[in-house]
């Protein structure tokens, strides 16, 4: 498992390749169960910087 705060788990840093891909860690995906094929929703919110998958 990732570093945890109290409302957030942090799984690590990920580098965007030069395709534009990156690698969720394995930790994330074996907690939440991602298999290949899954989809996502990419989003960033307004008021933080960073995002989300």
């Amino acid at each position: 498992m990732g570093i945890c705060s109290k409302r957030r788990i942090v799984y690590g840093i990920v580098t965007v390749s030069e395709k534009g891909q990156i690698v969720i860690p394995v930790d994330a995906r074996r907690d939440l169960d991602i298999k290949t094929g899954d989809k996502f929703i990419v989003l960033k919110r307004k008021d933080e910087a960073g995002l989300t998958l």
